[in-house]
């Protein structure tokens, strides 16, 4: 048999009479000609079509079905024919002459469903493991047939699972109470998830279940009765208790705050942990930690988001008694979270603690648990009962007592009493501190009382709760609570009793209290306080600090001498002989200065490195403006402005700084971007590099390199150049007297020099030779000679795997990828650039950290964007991919393509360039121009870069009417020429001098500025 193949489309070849395909025939009847990425169940396959594929399976061997068939059948199977019972291989072939042949047969016909889907880009399910049987089933949708056969069991179970409006399978397919509606053989995990599809259709409103109940009139009142009762349903967000924990090891003495998040995040979830009212929507949030940028969710193709480590999980307890502050940025706008730690450690009351390992225990809050392995730790002044150990933890001595059942300790006329092996109440009381609040030893509230409880899973409950009250440590009776302003201001013993289940916590109700800042300079402030009720407010001096106060007003100075400005003031609040709040509160100084995390100033004209921005903040206030600029040899106009808030930490900036340092060639040490710090009468600025260090290579051909002027030891890597694809691997330098030994090996004499990322060292790659006799060409003339190589050469060729190796050296090692010519090469035409998209693609294990992130900066390093490439070159490296790999990654490809496109928002753009398919695009008036320069601004327009493309198709729109925005219309003009292939040589975007690169750059820039007029533009040019 052969097979003759275009795309997915193909004919069977039997006794040499061409037949059509199972898939084919549905395709036709469907009127495609290819498969365009719907769901299988989405396909009308009418009994005929079933019929000939049936007729047709009598005259072939089962090796030779064509494997997109197999994936259809599967998924016909399971909606037209499955009738309960577990789903096996076998009763898929049951009424094809296949079934006759047993397992072996059903097993292969099996590998070819999956090989079917493949190659029409079905993603797999996957949980621990990826769930090949159960994606080709639900690919079929529901079960119609044993619905209507169940139908009544299948509305009671459906309508359960809608009542609490699930997240997953894993939400209810334990829960007794809602499974035990369907039939015994029902219950297995493929008829939840088909059920949980039709679930989330409805919750989320969508028809596209509709075409499901074709033909089966009798089901259509299941959906429509769903809907109904949708409707009456309060939207449910799944909130989780974040997770973090407070660990004791008792070898070292030392108490960390574990930091446990989840890899991934649904847009829902994320929304509950950052305590969003709404779901999340932006591109990227960015969690602190204590003005520490501890991590960052970053939005996935899929819409859901991505964790993304920058500090360790681990995080010491410097021994203070106080919550710390934490909160997120986005869109460079912060929110403080009010719940994520909602306990700390204390060495001055008992605490109880649980087993997790031999020498690790967890702090438990309140004074219960399920668990049998328990402990209580307590300052020495307290009495124990029995055996104790004498600690040092934190450098305090302390009392350390494992126990069963329950345990009593006291001091003076105070009690505590813990138990083990009994179910504790899980809960958070909600905090609210007012933006001026740092840190705090005690939860704050104002006037109210909120609590949220937690089950067993961690996972916010509607129990009801009452709340009581009554001054810290006194022996008075427990009040209610019940509405907001009935608590008295000071310390509060709080009592929470939900459903039988009772807990303890302290809190501090500030009342009213408020500071006000005034007068704020670089090296004084005034702080007026406002409703401090009978209690006590006091601020402390420290270092350089000194405080006068009268009433209501304190008074700040600095020595500026010191050069120290406190990030934070030291306060209290409260009266004598009760517990007090202590607390930190904003700096209220403010001026033109950049400091570090202890408060130091950062001298102006300092070069600070991109790697050790962590900690550095600027003392501003929203009315600083930043001017990012680059210092070196090309593009020096374009700028980059953003608006600085109290203590903004430049981490924020660290994409602005580095989308500048890609305007130039990142590889020349001389490049810098400036940041300057203006507030209308004066004005400081500060460096920013891409690296710490440099190489001294004056003794390269001894054998030998070392770091340029700095004492500094790093680990060094050599990367070998000139070599077989399977020898690129860093070789680690060895260091010996003070310089670092080149390799001395036969598989190269030229290297580049590179250096692993320790504590903010970065070195900026050099390459080296270890003998004079090597000569080489010059950067362009290299360059140039591996684009045509490489453009001549098939992806099986040798040069092809040195550009992966290099690209993998720059992924995991975090560097330019400019680094090597073979990278830089892929920009020099649009040919080689749809080439090694292809090519780098398909090698890839995380195809959203390739696109989001891989891409991204290979575009912006290198100057020039994949959607610039010709439709033309598009099709012949899809050709060539496609060959490769012998068909098997069709939609594998196509997905690759899919996703980039969606990532940059041009979708209309894919579709255009793959399907050729008639697109209208909206006309682009004088009146969008107009408001184009209206939203950038006068600044912006007065930054805007010289130098704008020339077009081939320049009567588009009306650019000499609009010459102050030409910039941002010619580009997407440009681009929309290189996509048609109408670009003359002369005046391509690809290729060419410094001044063409020059050009590219400064299309990147007018993506940057508004990306939603490129994408219109773009759009428009193509359709003309």
């Amino acid at each position: 048999m052969q097979i003759h193949c275009t795309g997915v489309n193909y004919f069977w070849t039997i006794n040499n009479k061409k037949t059509m395909s199972f898939f084919n025939a549905v395709l036709r009847d469907n009127d495609l000609e290819k498969h365009d990425g719907r769901a299988l169940w989405k396909y009308k396959i009418s009994n005929q079509n079933v019929e000939d594929f049936r007729g047709a399976l009598l005259n072939q061997t089962i090796g030779s079905i064509q494997s997109t068939d197999a994936a259809l059948y599967y998924a016909y199977w399971w909606q037209h024919i499955y009738n309960g019972g577990k789903p096996s291989k076998t009763q898929v072939l049951e009424g094809t002459h296949l079934s006759l042949f047993g397992e072996e047969k059903a097993e292969v016909f099996y590998e070819k469903a999956k090989e079917g889907a493949e190659r029409l880009g079905i993603t797999w399910i996957k949980r621990q493991n990826t769930l090949y049987f159960k994606t080709l089933l639900l690919q079929g949708g529901i079960p119609v047939k044993h619905l209507g056969n169940n139908k009544g069991a299948y509305m009671n179970f459906l309508r359960a699972v809608l009542d609490i409006q699930p997240e997953s399978i894993e939400d209810f397919c334990d829960d007794e109470n809602i499974t035990n509606h369907l039939p015994q053989s029902s219950r297995n995990d493929i008829i939840y998830q088909s059920c949980f599809e039709i679930i989330r259709a409805v919750l989320d409103d969508q028809n596209d279940l509709d075409g499901l109940f074709e033909g089966a009139e009798d089901l259509k009142d299941v959906l429509s009765d769903l809907r109904i009762r949708r409707k009456g349903l309060k939207k449910r967000i799944a909130r989780f208790k974040p997770n973090n924990a407070w660990s004791l090891d008792l070898v070292n003495g030392k108490i960390s705050l574990q930091i446990n998040l989840r890899p991934t995040y649904t847009k829902e979830s994320l929304a509950a942990l950052l305590e969003l009212n709404e779901e999340a929507e932006e591109r990227e949030y960015s969690l602190f930690l204590d003005n520490n940028l501890l991590c960052k969710f970053r939005r996935l193709l899929n819409g859901n988001y991505k964790l993304e480590m920058y500090s360790k999980a681990s995080i010491p307890w410097n021994g203070e008694e106080e919550y710390p502050e934490v909160y997120f940025l986005a869109n460079e706008k912060k929110q403080i979270l009010n719940t994520f730690i909602d306990i700390v450690p204390s060495l001055t009351e008992p605490t109880l603690w649980t087993r997790v390992s031999e020498n690790s225990w967890r702090l438990v809050k309140g004074n219960s648990t399920l668990n049998q392995n328990v402990a209580v730790l307590s300052p020495p002044q307290y009495t124990l009962p029995g055996d104790f150990e004498v600690l040092k933890v934190s450098e305090s001595e302390v009392l350390w007592k494992t126990f069963e059942g329950e345990l009593k300790l006291s001091y003076l006329d105070e009690e505590h009493t813990f138990y083990a092996n009994l179910e504790s109440l899980n809960w958070t009381v909600v905090q609210h501190k007012p933006e001026w609040m740092l840190k705090s030893n005690l939860a704050v509230i104002k006037n109210n009382l909120e609590v949220f409880i937690y089950d067993s899973e961690n996972q916010r409950v509607t129990k009801k709760s009452k709340l009581y009250w009554r001054k810290h440590r006194s022996k008075n009776d427990w009040t209610r609570f019940y509405h907001r302003g009935e608590v008295p201001v000071g310390c509060l013993d709080v009592k929470i009793d939900s459903e039988g289940l009772v807990g303890y916590d302290v809190v501090f109700n500030i009342g009213d209290l408020n500071l006000s800042y005034k007068d704020q300079k670089i090296d004084s402030g005034r702080i007026v306080t406002e409703n401090t009720q009978t209690l006590k407010l006091a601020l402390y001096e420290t270092g350089p600090l000194k405080i006068d106060h009268s009433e209501n007003e304190y008074i700040l100075t600095l020595n500026l001498e010191e050069k120290l400005i406190p990030t934070s003031i030291k306060a209290s609040y409260g009266s004598k002989g009760i517990r007090k709040l202590k607390f930190d509160i904003l700096t209220p100084f403010k001026g033109l200065q950049v400091i570090n995390q202890n408060g130091e100033k950062v001298d102006p004209n300092t070069t600070l490195f991109l790697d050790r921005l962590p900690g550095l903040r600027i003392l501003g206030s929203s009315s600083f403006r930043l001017r990012f600029k680059n210092t070196g040899d090309l593009n020096q106009e374009i700028r980059i402005s953003k608006e600085a808030g109290t203590l903004q930490p430049l981490s924020v900036f660290a994409e602005e700084i580095k989308r500048l340092y890609y305007l130039g060639d990142v590889m020349k040490h001389q490049n810098k971007v400036e940041m300057e710090l203006n507030d209308g009468a004066n004005k400081i600025s500060y460096e920013f590099s891409l690296f710490s260090h440099t190489l001294e290579v004056k003794d390269q051909f001894n054998g030998k390199v070392s770091i340029y002027e700095s004492d500094d030891e790093l680990s060094l890597f050599a990367i070998p150049l000139y070599c077989k694809p399977e020898n690129i691997s860093p070789i680690e330098l060895e260091f010996y007297e003070g310089h670092y030994l080149l390799p001395q090996n036969d598989i190269s004499q030229q290297f580049v020099i590179i250096s692993s990322a320790e504590n903010g060292n970065k070195l900026m790659p050099r390459f080296v030779k270890t003998s004079e006799d090597i000569h080489s060409l010059g950067t362009n003339e290299r360059i140039s000679a591996y684009h045509d190589k490489l453009l001549a050469a098939s992806f099986k060729n040798d040069i092809w795997r040195e550009v992966l190796a290099y690209f993998k050296v720059c992924v995991n090692y975090d560097l330019p990828f400019s680094t090597f010519d073979q990278l830089r090469a892929l920009s020099r035409s649009s040919a080689l650039a749809s080439m090694a998209f292809f090519f780098l693609g398909m090698n890839q294990e995380d195809i959203d950290e390739f696109i989001q992130k891989s891409v991204r900066e290979l575009e912006l390093d290198l100057g020039f964007c994949f959607h610039w490439i010709s439709m033309a070159d598009w099709g012949k490296s899809f050709m060539q991919a496609n060959s490769l790999y012998e068909e098997d990654c069709f939609s594998s490809i196509t997905q690759i393509m899919r996703l980039y496109f969606e990532e940059q928002e041009l979708e209309a753009v894919s579709f255009l360039i793959s399907n050729n398919q008639d697109i209208e695009a909206k006309v682009i008036t004088n009146e969008d121009i107009r408001s184009l320069r209206s939203e950038l601004g006068h600044r912006v327009l007065e930054e805007l870069p010289d130098g704008s493309p020339k077009n081939v198709e320049n009567d588009i729109l009306p650019v000499m009417n609009h010459q102050q925005v030409r910039l941002l219309i010619q580009s997407p003009i440009a681009v929309s020429d290189s996509i048609k292939g109408k670009q003359w040589e002369k005046i391509s975007i690809w290729s060419g001098d410094d001044y063409r690169e020059k050009i590219r750059r400064n299309i990147q820039y007018a993506q940057y500025l508004n990306k939603e007029f490129y994408n219109r533009v773009l759009l428009y040019a193509l359709t003309k």
